[in-house]
């Protein structure tokens, strides 16, 4: 059985940190969203109970009606020009390659696919990231919406808390020609 970013038969391969990435595919910053406190893939997948009278009142079959990807983590060395990079409603304020100043806008109505980009979560061995493939999440289309609470104290480290729904890729397909949320390994 091999390992993977998914999993381990190992005891204590299921450990450890990793690196995410953003817009690598789309010709962007390819960017590196730098140190996080945990990172959290949680995959959900929703049914439907199917009844018949002949069965009674207990589920005859069910079905899947929802199936969700979502990336959580927070940032611990968020700055506006990469918070600008992940969220279109920050808009920056340049002088020259500086930034002197930002807008929060309004963004009600955009689409998460419109502003969707590649994402990549690469695990950390030996202080690098992999290069075992297998190592690699790639999730072809993420929204990153940011959200966040930031407390100024005397003990709080602040996380600028982030949330990527992710979306199936009609034109990624699986073996069986079925559209694909990411992949991990060599496909």
């Amino acid at each position: 059985m091999a390992n993977s970013i998914l999993g381990s038969e190992i005891l204590g391969q299921n450990l450890g940190p990793c690196n995410v990435y953003f817009a690598i595919e789309t010709g962007g910053s390819n960017t590196y969203m730098g140190k996080t406190d945990s990172t959290v893939i949680r995959k959900t997948t929703e049914k439907t109970d199917l009844v018949t009278s002949q069965d009674g009142a207990g589920r005859a079959d069910a079905v899947i009606t929802t199936e969700t990807w979502e990336v959580e983590f927070g940032l611990a060395q968020a700055t506006l020009d990469k918070l600008a990079e992940i969220d279109e409603s920050i808009d920056l304020n340049l002088s020259g390659p500086d930034i002197i100043g930002a807008h929060f806008a309004s963004v009600i109505g955009n689409g998460d696919l419109e502003n969707a980009h590649t994402m990549k979560i690469v695990r950390i061995r030996n202080g690098l990231d992999s290069t075992n493939p297998l190592d690699t999440l790639i999730l072809w289309k993420a929204r990153i919406t940011s959200s966040f609470e930031l407390t100024y104290d005397a003990s709080t480290q602040r996380f600028l808390g982030t949330m990527a729904y992710c979306y199936k890729d009609e034109d990624q397909l699986d073996s069986l020609g079925r559209p694909t949320f990411g992949k991990v390994g060599t496909v």
